[in-house]
């Protein structure tokens, strides 16, 4: 799967994301601040956790599987 749909929690909206371009989970977290207007607040790592639901239904850390 290359795409996926995000959401921030409390927001009803999801936007669609290319995997594909990204090259690690730094660049997801620059691009997940610069889509839902953080101001950086998503890469300092203070305010949020980045978590995913993974084939099986469970919820994930964003980290805890390496990048393939």
């Amino acid at each position: 799967m290359s795409s996926c749909e995000v959401q921030m929690h409390g927001l009803r909206l999801c936007r669609a994301m290319d995997l594909t371009v990204l090259d690690g989970y730094n660049e997801l977290m620059k691009e997940l601040d610069k889509i839902f207007d953080l101001k950086g607040q998503l890469c300092a790592g203070h305010l949020w956790e980045i978590v995913y639901i993974d084939n099986e239904g469970d919820m994930m850390l964003v980290g805890e599987d390496p990048w393939p």
